[in-house]
């Protein structure tokens, strides 16, 4: 069960290969939210999605009413919350594994303290314990962050693109228009085919930036799916984006990422998981601010996004783009 954000789903890629090595005969099932269970389907991560959309009640009562019916063996959940807590509870499952919290006991048959020093990837795995399947006797190939999904031709006029994503879910992870403005325009400057990706949510922010380009970036915000995001993303030469699921996405499709980290840090695992990748920031004794950010900087300066450069940014993506 992971009805988090789709950042926190991506991750869970590498529980899911654990799962499939050690239960090789068993249906692997993912709860998630609605619009994420596709490329996990098509990608063969699990066997089938039960999506669900979290501000609808109808959806959650149907989507409930598909998981009860249902007898489950085990229900793994790496989302802490009390809902997923609850859901848990009423499934009865014959095991159930979640994080150990001081509410949660009436939930999991089995409980694992959440170690905080860890790569959210490893955290997750970690749940396996468990199970008594140790992350140290894993094949390495089973703990790479890697989504195969099948070929698609729909986006090869983007070979080689950069890819910009721009928009984050909380205000204070996006870096600025300006700054993303800058790197477009250099981009563009050397010939270089630029994309705009990002939400429904986003699409006001990618038009303003594509409008100050004159029209000259490819705007495919909000015109995705995330499957088609991900066969998109395949395409490009590399991806500059904030600190967001877009991020981990073009990890696990295997484009090589620089990502602007501004409220976050790499202390709490949720930098990209590859080493095709570079992290952007300034160091500011306010940082972290928060575990996901905020709609506004608490102490409101914004500095820690609006002191980093275009040529920080131009800097680190060039060792990608020689």
């Amino acid at each position: 069960m992971q009805t988090a954000f789709l950042g926190d789903v991506i991750l869970s890629i590498p529980l899911f290969k654990a799962l499939r090595l050690k239960f090789p005969d068993c249906k692997i099932a993912l709860l998630c939210r609605k619009g994420f269970g596709e490329i996990f389907e098509k990608g063969n991560i699990v066997d089938f999605v039960i999506e669900v959309n979290k501000e609808d009640r109808q959806s959650m009562k149907s989507a409930f009413e598909t998981t009860r019916l249902k007898n489950w063996d085990l229900i793994i959940s790496p989302h802490r919350s009390f809902r997923t807590a609850l859901w848990t509870w009423r499934l009865a499952s014959k095991f159930s594994v979640g994080y150990s919290d001081f509410w949660n006991s009436f939930a999991f048959t089995i409980r694992i303290p959440r170690p905080h020093d860890l790569h959210d990837v490893l955290r997750q795995i970690s749940l396996l314990e468990g199970l008594d399947i140790k992350v140290s006797d894993l094949p390495t190939d089973v703990l790479k962050l890697d989504l195969q999904l099948p070929f698609s031709g729909e986006f090869s006029d983007l070979k080689n693109a950069v890819a910009l994503a721009p928009g984050s879910q909380w205000n204070t992870k996006r870096w600025t228009t300006k700054g993303y403005l800058e790197v477009a325009e250099d981009f563009l400057a050397t010939g270089k085919k630029v994309v705009l990706f990002g939400s429904n949510n986003e699409k006001i922010l990618c038009e303003e930036l594509q409008n100050a380009l004159s029209g000259k970036a490819i705007n495919l915000c909000g015109a995705t799916t995330v499957f088609q995001l991900a066969q998109a993303l395949k395409q490009c030469a590399i991806l500059v984006c904030n600190d967001s699921g877009t991020m981990h996405l073009a990890t696990a499709v295997g484009v090589p990422v620089v990502s602007i980290f501004g409220p976050t840090v790499r202390s709490q695992g949720y930098i990209p998981w590859s080493k095709k990748s570079k992290i952007v920031e300034v160091t500011l004794p306010c940082r972290p601010c928060g575990a996901h950010g905020h709609q506004s900087c608490p102490i409101g300066t914004h500095d820690c996004m609006k002191k980093v450069s275009s040529q920080m940014v131009l800097e680190a993506a060039s060792g990608f783009l020689r």
